[in-house]
């Protein structure tokens, strides 16, 4: 099964580096949503997705690490995503830990919904004074 998911996380990447607007409508589901963890203003929805795509220039990007559970029709796929791409001018390569949710319609899996951590965001270092903590993020 995580062979048939890893197939599928392929052909979206894919669908990313070539821009491929016509193949991505068959990837995501009508209620298809992106948020970041770290910065929720950057939801999409899947029409502001598809709009969105043509402006962003892929170098590279692949789907490493791949674990797949299927519920019924629901499936949770985690991995990580190595992507070097620049987006309307700033640089977006990372390593973005993810989560996708894909739901089974009509015999073909679709992804409704990817919740994305890009690992630079992650908090750097930790503090320890005495009985408090202070976190500092970069």
């Amino acid at each position: 099964m995580s062979d048939d998911f890893q197939a599928l996380e392929d052909e979206w990447a894919r669908a990313i580096q070539e821009r491929d607007v016509a193949a991505a409508p068959e990837i995501l589901a009508d209620d298809f949503l992106v948020t970041s963890v770290l910065r929720p203003e950057l939801a999409h929805d899947r029409a502001a997705w598809l709009r969105n795509l043509p402006q962003v220039e892929t170098e590279s990007i692949s789907f490493h690490g791949l674990r797949a559970r299927v519920f019924a029709d629901i499936a949770v796929v985690t991995g990580r995503l190595d992507w070097e791409a620049v987006w309307s001018g700033e640089d977006v390569s990372d390593v973005y830990l993810v989560t996708d949710v894909w739901v089974r319609h009509d015999d073909r899996w679709r992804v409704s919904w990817r919740a994305s951590f890009r690992a630079s965001g992650a908090i750097r270092r930790v503090h320890l004074a005495g009985d408090e903590s202070r976190v500092e993020n970069p």
